[in-house]
């Protein structure tokens, strides 16, 4: 793979099976409450006096909830069955179904997540974006729920820049080509469907250099040392214990080794007020319970590139939430419920419904921006389980972490679904179409520095199981405790792994915006890009 990416028009291409990829991910609508939830809810005081209204019981309360979920339940058994035996066009005969999420109580946290949230975060891997904005998730929260969207293209430090430069340009774009969004501002303040979709790109890890031209450095491990190295400073920022200053120049990140010398003075004065400075101009505040201050000050203080990051992190996250602010006070755009009525008085807090695919970074997203472990973060697809809500009362904000889904599609083959982490690799069936995958725009055996087990010539064609095979011998994977033959599934799976971590370098090239004008996208791809569903005894919500 060269440094533009996999070129469009090939990136579900399977070896072998090409005519089960699509051009582009077939959306199926996602399912809903199957009623609209207000009908449920107030149905019958909606048609009371102002001076005789009713007063629900408790156990009208509980009637009605219990009648909420036999309709959700209903509606949602339909719905699987609709999909599962969805009647495609004779031009997409070939595709299939890919693995997505069957379990209703998931879907509820998404539709609370939204329903909730006056701004909706959706979190995507930049390397593979137009898989984590299926048509179906745009559509259901700008158009059925008049929210308003901003993408966030994160891992953005895993991509040259140049890609996601193009990417930031076609996807506004395809928004307006689709008619996800409303096409003018007349449309806009008519509908209450927003004109258009802030993108915003973001890395926790941010470097100089990308993660392709690390692809040949040996050091396959550097970005997972990294990551683990930055969770605490980014638990130091966010608790106060270091504080960063508001503005800061390139000039302050030099590499002088003698920059960890300083003033006696203002050490002691330092000191002596709970403090430790740098050179460049970095603070811990002063606090009670912070063990390790030497350790902290020796790093404060001779290396200047880990905190030159962090503060790049910091105005990233800064900028993302002024963004979401903007969002929500522009009242053209989006509908918010951030006044005090209703909440006591109280200031009320911006709500941030986090959304996405599983495993593109939502949780790692929220422990950089709150700064403390309270998600749990796993490299296993749909880690998260249940909603949950982190109050961040410095910046006035609840964030609302929703558990990662996969959405239907068509034309995605599922050994692709693997390498992108929308599918649990551990559970994966075949992963050496994967690797297959894989193998087909990279040198995995050059990468790794792979010799064939057999003796054969290693200059030939490797085939999928050679490579899985040779991995396995080189890390030591054997069957039966090492006492049988190589353990070749185990490799397979690790090089997935590998690819999804980030260690195998795989993007999408973005298309040229000129597609989005061609009769091909007009009259083959657009129309099937959001397929309907027509449930019969049902009410779409």
């Amino acid at each position: 793979m060269d440094e533009n990416g996999i070129p469009f028009g090939s990136w579900f291409n399977m070896p072998g099976h090409n005519t089960d990829a699509a051009w582009m991910p077939f959306a199926v609508e996602m399912p809903t409450r199957g009623c609209v939830l207000n009908e449920v809810t107030l149905e019958e005081n909606n048609t009371q006096h102002d001076d005789n209204i009713h007063r629900q019981t408790k156990d009208e309360i509980v009637f009605e909830s219990v009648s909420l979920e036999s309709r959700e339940v209903e509606h949602f058994e339909l719905y699987l069955k609709a999909v599962d035996n969805y009647s495609l066009p004779s031009a997409l005969q070939t595709l299939q179904l890919n693995s997505y999420e069957r379990n209703l109580d998931v879907w509820r946290q998404l539709w609370r997540t939204v329903e909730q949230s006056d701004v909706v975060l959706i979190v995507c891997d930049v390397r593979y974006p137009i898989l984590h904005l299926p048509l179906s998730l745009l559509h259901y929260i700008v158009r059925q729920c008049k929210k308003s969207p901003l993408v966030l293209l994160n891992k953005a430090d895993l991509v040259p820049r140049h890609v996601l430069d193009k990417w930031m340009e076609f996807l506004p774009l395809y928004f307006k080509a689709t008619g996800v969004v409303s096409a003018d501002e007349a449309e806009a303040a008519s509908t209450g469907v927003v004109c258009d979709i802030p993108l915003l790109p973001f890395t926790s890890l941010p470097v100089e250099e990308t993660a392709f031209g690390a692809e040949g450095n040996g050091n396959p491990t550097r970005r997972r040392k990294k990551k683990k190295r930055h969770a605490k400073l980014y638990e130091q920022l966010r608790t106060g214990k270091l504080q960063l200053p508001e503005t800061s120049t390139s000039d302050e990140y030099d590499e002088d080794e003698d920059a960890c010398g300083g003033s006696s003075q203002d050490e002691e004065e330092n000191h002596k007020s709970g403090r430790v400075k740098g050179d460049g101009e970095y603070m811990y505040a002063e606090t009670d319970n912070f063990k390790g201050m030497q350790k902290a000050e020796r790093e404060l203080t001779c290396d200047k590139r880990e905190y030159n990051e962090l503060q790049i992190v910091s105005d990233m996250i800064s900028l993302l939430l002024q963004k979401c602010r903007a969002m929500c006070a522009n009242k053209t755009h989006v509908t918010c419920s951030t006044g005090g009525e209703g909440r006591g008085g109280e200031e009320a807090f911006l709500r941030i419904g986090v959304v996405g695919h599983p495993n593109v970074g939502k949780s790692s997203l929220l422990n950089c921006i709150r700064g403390t472990k309270v998600v749990s973060v796993s490299a296993t697809p749909g880690h998260t389980k249940h909603l949950q809500t982190i109050p961040i009362p410095s910046e006035q904000v609840m964030l609302i972490d929703s558990p990662g889904l996969a959405f239907p599609v068509f034309g995605l083959p599922r050994a692709i679904q693997a390498v992108v982490g929308t599918h649990q690799i551990a559970q994966t069936r075949d992963p050496q179409s994967g690797v297959a995958f894989l193998a087909s725009h990279l040198q995995i055996e050059r990468l790794y520095g792979l010799r064939k087990v057999d003796g054969a010539d290693d200059t030939l064609e490797w085939s999928p199981y050679e490579l899985c095979e040779s991995y396995a011998k080189k890390k030591g994977y054997f069957v039966k405790h090492g006492k049988g033959a190589l353990d070749v599934h185990r490799g397979a799976i690790e090089i997935l792994q590998e690819a999804y971590d980030g260690r195998l370098v795989l993007f999408f090239a973005p298309p040229d915006p000129m597609w989005l004008e061609s009769s091909q996208f007009r009259k083959e791809i657009c129309p099937y890009l959001l397929m309907e569903l027509h449930l019969p005894g049902t009410v779409n919500a």
